[in-house]
């Protein structure tokens, strides 16, 4: 009886572990989003969709080493359709992983039917397969949209092998075709993914598939190889090109990724890259202790690897596991390829969160082989006792994906008004994009067609104000509690400062999202709201006021005359309450 209560708890105990991990997942990406582009999606995601107006040579160009296709077709759909929201992006961010789980448990049912286990371990195995595929400690491959790439060029790598898989062991022709294309659109994810249809090839052989799949397979894998490489840049040249050369010139390497041969990187470092990329998941597994179990983890994913392959290659070979060998070779030569490009930005960079979807699936590839192949080993109590440990061990970072902090997007708003102004607060905008200059370029369209951030109402109400329209509007008698805490000069602008303080409405207890800064005749300022304040929220004795701060810019004509300056909180585009204060009274 106490072993049927155990069996029953247990199997409460992973699915709704699993559970957790997903609905934290999705509750993290919805706490995180942003429709401030950042980093390399000013350049990526709204010049492309600029530049994709003016030929289809966009589509096709590089970014850094890859091609990414498929990447801006969401782009392009979510900029052409709902004028840049980014809602679709997320939404698919948090939709991959759970296809990727999905996958697995797919292959997983089709080996666990020769295993023998008991109920408990396909609950076990499927709630790990879950939570690694949806762990919060890859976010930025969740909160980052210009990150889709790196779930689809595993994704489809694993499905291609998964269809060629089921097109043996169901004798499913059609499945081959399937994988035909799956293996076709790796290509358009990223660089590594014309890697799929090579493997394609070499699993179709090892299934032994008719002659003329393995020969339609190679022709393809070799006309795309040409096709990808035809007018192909060394990436030092893109790095070069996107600014990003100032970065590696100040670092301990003085060379570029890609630009020489392999001999010119450090081994030592080179290797220590490598094992830290297969072993990543641990270092946080292990709670950050140090890196050198990590780097044991590497070897030790090395070494299964190669027992695996050795056990699955022998007579008589079964369609899936080789279909999850495919995989771990894949994500194998992809890490080799990383490690390559990416040591000269230090062995630590290895551990970056966008690098751990390949790192999730590697292991979970292995643990399915291992399950299949050693299912005594793999359904034992010290086993069913490590998945317990595993799942619950990687619990804090996925809460960490709902405590987001206050005001952290409300933040990245602050550079994009200054893009939407025209001041060139190169000190704010480089928080949002490594090359400042070019980024006023680049959204040029985005202005105009108000696509992305600069399509919200109140950062079309902020440039029309700044611009000097006038608004029929009566000002609210209610009257703000608020202070301005500090006015700073702009390197190299003269005609504008950036001002930041904190308002608040007391009668209507309600932070505003927008303030309106008015000198009289002499000048006028915008500012953004809901940055984080705890201070005021302690002295308003109201939550709400914790997000009170706001930050902006003022023309510099409003302080040289001397004047009061009347603030007015704008809430859902209608003012609710104002403010005078003495210019000569603000912290400078």
């Amino acid at each position: 009886m106490f072993a049927c209560f155990s069996k029953y708890f247990l199997r409460l105990y992973f699915v709704a572990i699993a559970a957790l991990f997903a609905v934290l997942m999705a509750v993290g990406i919805w706490r995180h989003y942003s429709d401030v582009p950042f980093w390399d999606m000013w350049d990526g995601y709204l010049g492309f969709y600029t530049r994709a107006g003016q030929g289809w040579g966009a589509w096709w160009e590089q970014h850094n080493e890859h091609r990414l296709i498929l990447s801006r077709l969401i782009f392009w759909v979510d900029l052409h359709c709902w004028h840049g929201s980014m809602v679709l992006p997320y939404i698919l961010n948090g939709f991959f992983p759970l296809l990727i789980a999905g996958n697995f448990v797919f292959v997983f049912q089709r080996l666990h039917g020769s295993a023998g286990q008991s109920s408990l371990v396909p609950i076990a195995v499927a709630a790990v397969m879950v939570v690694l595929a949806t762990s919060w400690v890859q976010h930025e491959n969740f909160t980052w949209i210009f990150e889709s790439q790196v779930f689809l060029a595993y994704l489809l790598p694993l499905l291609a092998f998964t269809l060629l898989a089921h097109a043996q062991a169901a004798g499913r022709r059609r499945s081959v075709w399937l994988a035909w294309l799956a293996g076709l659109a790796s290509a358009g994810a990223m660089a590594n993914g014309i890697l799929a249809l090579p493997l394609l090839t070499l699993q179709a052989w090892a299934l032994r598939l008719r002659k003329r799949y393995i020969c339609i397979l190679l022709l393809t894998s070799v006309l795309i190889w040409c096709f990808y490489f035809y007018d192909y840049h060394m990436l030092g040249q893109n790095l070069a090109q996107k600014g990003l050369v100032r970065i590696i010139e100040h670092s301990e390497v003085m060379w570029i990724p890609y630009a020489g041969p392999l001999h010119a990187v450090r081994w030592l470092s080179f290797v220590r890259y490598l094992l830290l990329f297969l072993g990543g998941p641990w270092y946080f597994v292990l709670q950050k202790i140090a890196l050198w179990p990590v780097m044991a983890a590497g070897v030790l994913w090395l070494i299964l690897a190669l027992i695996t392959a050795w056990r699955v290659l022998r007579p008589p070979v079964q369609p899936y596991p080789v279909a999850l060998l495919m995989l771990i070779v894949y994500i194998g030569a992809a890490a080799l390829g990383v490690a390559h490009g990416r040591v000269v930005f230090g062995v630590e960079q290895a551990l970056s969160s966008r690098y751990l979807t390949p790192q999730f699936m590697a292991w979970t590839a292995l643990l399915l082989l291992g399950v299949y192949l050693w299912p005594r080993a793999t359904a034992s109590r010290l086993a069913l006792g490590g998945y317990a440990a595993i799942v619950l061990l990687l619990l804090p970072a996925q809460l960490q994906g709902i405590d987001v902090a206050f005001g952290q997007s409300a933040s990245l708003r602050i550079p994009a008004l200054a893009i939407q102004l025209g001041i060139r607060d190169f000190e704010r905008i480089r928080q949002i994009s490594y090359d400042g200059e070019r980024t006023f370029a680049l959204v040029q369209q985005a202005r105009r067609e108000r696509l992305a951030v600069f399509g919200e109402p109140d950062m079309q109400l902020a440039l029309r104000y700044w611009s000097g329209a006038s608004f029929a509007v009566q000002i609210s008698p209610m009257r703000c509690d608020g202070y301005v805490d500090a006015v700073e000069s702009i390197p190299d602008v003269s005609d504008a400062v950036r001002i930041c303080g904190w308002l608040y409405d007391p009668h209507g207890r309600q932070v505003p999202s927008l303030v309106l800064l008015s000198g009289g005749a002499r000048g006028r300022g915008v500012a953004l709201g809901g940055l984080w304040r705890p201070d005021v929220g302690q002295a308003e004795h109201a939550r709400q006021a914790s997000v009170a701060g706001f930050c902006g810019y003022l023309q510099g004509s409003a302080l040289a005359a001397g004047t009061p300056v009347m603030l007015t909180g704008w809430v859902k585009q209608r003012p609710v309450c104002t403010l005078t204060l003495d210019p000569r009274q603000w912290r400078k």
